[in-house]
């Protein structure tokens, strides 16, 4: 079984090179701000310690 070369359906009108740009830039986006929302969520993790192996 083969990958598929692109898994996106890319219009033929729509230049390739500026779409995976903004794709690109979306997933930096979504990633940045996750981790700023993320940071911002506190979650009290007393008693979970038995999961940590030191």
């Amino acid at each position: 079984m083969s990958l598929p070369k692109n898994t996106a359906n890319i219009p033929k009108n729509v230049d390739k090179g500026w779409f995976m740009f903004f794709v690109t830039i979306l997933n930096h986006m979504y990633w940045v701000l996750g981790g700023v929302f993320g940071s911002l969520i506190t979650i009290k993790l007393e008693g979970l310690g038995f999961v940590t192996i030191i």
